[in-house]
């Protein structure tokens, strides 16, 4: 016979939430509770995460963290679950902040040079509001670093610890760094004696050493020979231990004398316009004779004297200017072989000043004068007496004053 049939199987859904856990931050000490919601064919099950680790006993749609503490910082999740499948809710994040203030403790960058101690490290201390509270911290962390004296050229952590800050306060260390540079070599170089035209350079004078090893370079190099005159010597030092010293330069001058010289002192002379006598030194390494410039006839050389080794002295005689401008003249001294070696005295004379002396012989009154020679009556009127040169005789027989000046025209 036929029999009716009927499906009695239930319809199972699966669970959806509809109210998600939220993010928090608490205190510590304070209750944390998560809280989800959930539809879905019963009976659903719970279970509570933290940071991906499930947390026994947390089964229920809601989870309380009691007296949370620091450790409980971190991400809730939970999952609900039923025959139908399950379903986890968003991430809710838990901050649990601390009763004590947590302070940063900075190690100051700090830099020195290769094969030199480590200098003192200095350190600062932050509060949570990034405030700069050093001078109010009892006691010093430790500082201490990786770096010897001998340590490369490079950078170094400056690591620091609690050393002897309060244990009732919380830190959080920041490392900083420690740079050793790279030293600079010490050169010394003497200034070199110097030298006569013609000697090339050599180990007497490129004879710079250094307080490191390495490779001296030197411009120009050995075996120059230069100029006659003042020269700059170069040296490039390349340390041996290039990643711990700098490549480092000195320089020094090097005089190149002629073969042969001729000096005179003094090199110059100013004469007053009455003029006078004088003398000339002469310091040579080759015979010489001494000229002076064509129409200078107010100069006289009146002696010279020469030795074997051509040391010598020059004298010499200046007339009187009577001009009113000064004036001036070379005294050349000039090698008898080699022509292109001498020495020149630029001498110079001040203008005449205009001056009158007299005497008396009888009925004469006898002037001396320079320049031009004027005669008045009264101071007021001047008369040039013509043809008057350097002395004058007036007839003073007369009872009639008069009055003489001279003028340098």
């Amino acid at each position: 016979r036929d029999l009716d049939y009927h499906d009695y199987s239930q319809v199972i859904d699966a669970p959806a939430i509809t109210l998600q856990p939220e993010s928090q931050t608490v205190d510590e000490g304070v209750d944390a509770v998560f809280s989800v919601a959930a539809t879905g064919t019963e009976p659903l099950t719970y279970q509570w995460y933290k940071d991906n680790v499930a947390i026994n006993g947390a089964v229920s749609s809601s989870y309380t963290v009691q007296d949370a503490v620091l450790d409980d910082s971190g991400e809730y999740v939970v999952t609900v679950s039923n025959a139908g499948g399950s379903v986890s809710s968003q991430t809710a994040t838990l901050l649990v902040k601390s009763h004590v203030t947590v302070f940063t403790v900075q190690a100051n960058d700090v830099a020195r040079v290769y094969k030199t101690p480590n200098p003192v490290f200095t350190y600062t201390i932050l509060n949570s509001e990034g405030e700069d509270v050093t001078s109010t911290i009892s006691g010093k962390p430790t500082l201490s670093t990786t770096a010897l004296l001998g340590s490369p050229a490079g950078t170094y952590p400056i690591v620091p610890t609690r050393g002897t800050l309060p244990s009732s306060n919380q830190y959080q260390y920041v490392r900083g760094t420690l740079t050793i540079n790279k030293a600079k070599p010490e050169i010394t170089w003497v200034t070199p004696t110097s030298i006569l035209y013609g000697t090339p350079l050599s180990a007497v004078q490129l004879n710079a050493v250094a307080n490191v090893p390495g490779l001296f370079e030197y411009t120009p190099p050995s075996g120059t020979i230069l100029d006659v005159g003042l020269h700059e010597l170069h040296v490039l030092l390349t340390p041996t231990e290039i990643n711990n010293y700098e490549i480092t330069e000195k320089i020094v001058s090097l005089s190149v004398n002629p073969l042969h010289t001729l000096t005179l002192n003094p090199e110059s002379q100013f004469v007053a316009a009455g003029g006078g006598e004088f003398n000339i030194q002469v310091s040579s390494t080759t015979p010489w004779v001494a000229t002076i410039q064509e129409g200078e006839d107010w100069i006289q050389i009146t002696n010279v004297e020469s030795e074997p080794s051509n040391k010598g002295l020059i004298s010499y005689k200046v007339l009187e200017n009577t001009q009113p401008e000064p004036r001036q003249a070379l005294i050349r001294v000039q090698s008898e072989e080699l022509l292109f070696i001498f020495s020149e005295l630029l001498l110079t004379q001040e203008q005449a000043k205009p001056v009158v002396s007299f005497k008396v012989e009888g009925n004469s009154l006898i002037l001396t004068f320079t320049g031009n020679l004027y005669e008045s009556e009264d101071m007021l009127s001047w008369t040039l007496i013509e043809g008057a040169k350097l002395n004058h005789t007036v007839d003073i027989s007369s009872s009639k004053n008069k009055y003489y000046r001279s003028v340098i025209e």
